[in-house]
């Protein structure tokens, strides 16, 4: 059949090119052979994405939406080409037309594709067809506009007015694709967002002095702003924040792993911003001379000074009466909207100085912690391992869940280890880097602006953590991380941080992959390989990769699937990851049992980065609420992972013991018996005060308590607030406080 219609276009494509007026083999064989090109381009791109969809999705729902619309696009191209004066292309034009066939033919795949897995379920097979043939009939006017344009000759002052309405236009585009409460918006705060995108827009449109290019450019930037905000909203449970900026490279790396789905709000968007597109490309090109374009840049230059200005001087939360909510940043978004909200989050994101801040009364408090130079630590040193599990968390912290075989039977096997618990984080779904900083530092998020990202925002140089303090002690220090080194900007930090040596992806050979991840088993075998050739009392930190976000349940292949309880059953991804966790926890007894076999003294510290992004339907049923609703403590439970220090040697009595990310490092560093730093010292004594802290709030006796409340405690935490800021940003500080001496 698809021979036939290949035929069928062949013949169109011939009797449409040849001219009888003119003699064929002379004058028109070059503009013969672009067209028939151009045309044949086309009509096989529309084949091949007729062919995929059908050989991998149902192949008679495919043939219904494919075939018919083929068809139609045949019919209608043929009447465009007709109009087109055969003189029209040159080769530039050719290249450009190539390039929207591309992306046309690519949407319409991914938005055909989308609909027979079910992503539109609310759309029914005769509505989508009709969307389906819109699209098709702007996409070709849209690629081939010359003769339409020519008859219709639509007047300019409609151009213009086409013009003032994109802003609008794109406002209402974004809300609807990631806001789903965007008509719940006052309209004070779309009149607001709508002026922001209307000085956007005009910093474009002037600058650019090509008003085409720079419409298309302004709609698909925000087109792309408006999905970008939707997925990471889907994938991560919260929207974008200025720092995301600072991840785009990491993120990039990872994004494989994710399934990403449409809904109907980013197929009405993708069909106006072609509707509009369109339109406007019927219009007449508007010629401008040197004068007129001089005059815009300068307008264009005026506006960009005027919204940075403005943006830099006002605050706009205050200004606008905006109460930004660090715990849950989406409602903030949700009623005023993305532009405005990201831009005051963007304003808090400045490092300042504490309140009161006195570097003077932080020596004070750091001397009494200081160790003498005379002291010695004359203990053998043991091994020390700290392994921070990628996505490593148990659901049973959110509510009861059963499954099968227990994911966590190993784990909760294990009788001979010294501290075990919850281990309080402050990101959740990602933002592995942020846990990582709080482990090796000891500094904790709670004292930073929301959002920060401290590894790619901060000079990581002279900041004191562990690998800094244990090679001060003649330890060699070791990083693994089997991923790309350039994550999070890892490889600068770890050079900053102290680590002699660096281990990424490129070193891992002959390792076993789950889904496209090196596994835990292979990091752990690589853990293994390094322990055997220290001579020297060593510091391995490992980060794993296996559990990363992405949770297709198709992913894991031959993997023993995890049985869960049938109110649950519906959700693939949480089976997929509890099938992953299982793998981590056997990987996990393999390790300490060869731990067990040896004699030199090891202290191995094994804990999650954060919780999983997981659907957020089964989220809320485990909590048995929705988010928005918890209590902090509540809440606090999506930011607890499991911990756990081990030791091969004779321990008197298993602890079990919660705490947070920051303190976890300093105990480590304080089991290991080596000469410590005055600030790890602080830390182990504020623990005794407030057992954990995390972004969003602390714990005392078991009580959570948010930053706002004035407390018996608040002392302490505006204390910590000062040290941390003269342990990062003060380039005055006494470095003797948070590395040793050597």
């Amino acid at each position: 059949m698809n021979v036939i219609y290949l035929l069928i276009i062949l013949s169109i494509g011939i009797v449409f090119c040849i001219d009888n007026k003119e003699k064929f083999i002379k004058k028109r064989f070059k503009l013969w052979c672009k067209e028939l090109v151009l045309y044949l381009i086309f009509l096989s791109s529309l084949i091949t994405i007729e062919l995929k969809t059908v050989t991998e999705s149902n192949f008679l729902l495919a043939k219904s939406l494919n075939i018919e619309n083929l068809l139609i696009s045949i019919i209608f191209f043929a009447i465009i080409m007709f109009w087109i004066p055969n003189n029209k292309y040159t080769v530039k034009q050719i290249a450009i037309k190539c390039l929207k066939f591309l992306l046309i033919g690519s949407v319409f795949y991914i938005i055909v594709k989308s609909y027979i897995r079910g992503d539109f379920n609310t759309i029914t097979l005769g509505k989508f067809k009709w969307i389906i043939l819109i699209y098709s009939v702007c996409s070709i006017i849209y690629i081939f506009p010359e003769r339409i344009k020519e008859k219709l000759n639509i007047n300019t002052d409609i151009y213009k007015l086409v013009v003032l309405t994109c802003p609008l236009i794109s406002f209402g585009m974004l809300e609807l694709i990631c806001n789903g409460y965007w008509n719940q918006m006052s309209i004070y705060y779309v009149a607001i967002n709508i002026v922001i995108l209307y000085a956007f827009f005009f910093i474009i449109y002037y600058l650019f002095n090509k008003h085409m290019y720079s419409i298309v450019i302004y709609l698909l930037v925000i087109i792309i702003i408006g999905l970008a905000e939707y997925y990471v909203i889907l994938f991560r449970g919260t929207p974008i924040l200025p720092t995301d900026l600072y991840a785009f490279d990491t993120a990039v790396q990872v994004v494989g792993g994710y399934e990403f789905k449409l809904n109907k709000s980013i197929l009405f968007a993708i069909v106006l911003v072609l509707f509009v597109l369109m339109f406007v490309n019927l219009f007449p090109n508007i010629l401008q001379d040197k004068v007129r374009r001089r005059k815009n840049r300068i307008y264009g230059t005026v506006l960009l000074i005027i919204t940075i200005i403005s943006i830099n001087c006002l605050d706009l939360s205050n200004v606008f009466n905006i109460t930004l909510d660090y715990v849950n940043p989406a409602t903030v978004y949700n009623k005023n909207g993305f532009v405005l909200s990201f831009l005051s989050y963007q304003q808090k994101m400045k490092i300042n100085p504490p309140d009161k801040y006195d570097k003077n009364i932080v020596n004070e408090i750091l001397e009494e912690y200081s160790i003498s130079d005379e002291e010695e630590i004359t203990k053998e040193k043991p091994i020390v391992i700290a392994i921070m599990s990628e996505t490593f968390s148990d659901l049973s912290a959110l509510g009861e869940i059963s499954n099968d075989p227990d994911v966590f039977e190993n784990w909760y096997g294990i009788e001979d280890y010294l501290l075990r618990g919850n281990l309080y984080v402050s990101t959740f779904g990602g933002g592995t880097c942020n846990t990582e900083f709080e482990f090796l530092t000891g500094n904790s998020m709670a004292n930073l602006p929301y959002g920060s990202i401290p590894y790619r925002q901060f000079n990581m140089k002279d900041v004191g953590n562990l690998a800094a303090t244990f090679k001060n002690n003649g330890y060699s220090t070791l990083a693994i991380h089997p991923e790309n080194p350039n994550n999070w900007g890892r490889t600068e930090v770890y050079r900053d941080f102290g680590f002699e040596e660096f281990l990424s992806i490129d070193d891992f050979e002959d390792v076993r992959y789950i889904r496209n991840h090196v596994s835990d088993e292979s990091c752990y075998e690589m853990i293994i390989d390094k322990f055997k050739e220290l001579t020297n009392p060593g510091f391995i930190f490992a980060v794993t990769m296996q559990n990363h976000g992405g949770y297709d349940l198709d992913s894991i292949g031959e993997l023993e699937k995890i049985n869960i309880e049938d109110k649950y059953a519906q959700y693939s991804d949480v089976i997929t990851y509890l099938s992953l966790l299982k793998e981590s926890d056997n990987a996990l007894l393999t390790l300490l049992n060869y731990f067990r076999s040896v004699r030199k003294p090891v202290i191995l510290c094994i804990f999650g980065d954060h919780q999983a992004s997981l659907d957020a339907n089964f989220i809320q049923e485990i909590y048995g609420k929705k988010l928005e609703d918890c209590t902090l403590e509540e809440f606090e439970q999506s930011y607890a992972v499991p911990y756990m220090i081990w030791t091969n040697k004779d321990v008197n009595e298993p602890v079990e013991m919660d705490m947070s990310a920051n303190y976890l490092g300093q105990v480590l560093l304080e089991l290991s018996g080596i000469n410590n730093t005055a600030y790890s010292k602080y830390l182990i004594d504020l623990m005794e005060k407030i057992e954990v802290i995390n972004r969003y709030g602390y714990r005392v006796d078991g009580e959570w308590y948010a930053f706002e409340e004035v407390t018996p405690y608040t002392k302490y935490i505006d204390e910590y607030l000062q040290i941390q800021y003269n342990a990062l940003f003060d380039k005055t500080r006494e470095k003797s406080y948070y590395i040793p001496r050597l």
